[in-house]
């Protein structure tokens, strides 16, 4: 069994419209395990649990979507 991963991104996502729009893009990851934004959280912080995935499908997902993204340091 592969190993998981948390990955955690800075994001400019303010409201659960935006992040039904983002879901749609993250649903064509197959690595993607599952995933939730922080609203309450002053960098809107995506975290993302996968299979070993790079930090840079997901920011181009979300960048796709029309959305910032940035990884944050562990």
């Amino acid at each position: 069994m592969q190993q998981q991963e948390i990955q955690l991104f800075k994001t400019d996502l303010c409201c659960e419209k935006q992040i039904e729009k983002l879901s749609v893009y993250l649903q064509q990851v197959d690595a993607i395990i599952g995933w939730n934004v922080d609203l309450e959280d002053v960098d809107a912080v995506l975290r993302v649990e996968t299979l070993p995935l790079p930090a840079k499908t997901i920011i181009d997902k979300v960048k796709e979507a029309g959305f910032y993204c940035e990884e944050l340091p562990d």
